[in-house]
């Protein structure tokens, strides 16, 4: 419980967690215990509530 919806493989060892929410929702006490471990090693996490979102943030993890 608590992991995020998607896992993308950087370079480095580095990981991108995404949470995906639908309009309105909020994160679990889980999933911000998650996106805390995760961010603390040195992952980028993110909450996206639309696509528009998620492709952004895909982009610029791409162009670093």
């Amino acid at each position: 419980a608590g992991v995020a919806d998607l896992v993308v493989l950087l370079p480095q060892g580095k990981s991108l967690y995404i949470e995906m929410k639908v309009k309105g929702n909020k994160q679990t006490d889980n999933q911000k215990e998650f996106q805390k471990k995760a961010t603390t090693l040195g992952h980028t996490y993110a909450v996206c509530y639309s696509f528009e979102e998620f492709q952004q943030i895909i982009e610029n993890q791409i162009q670093k």
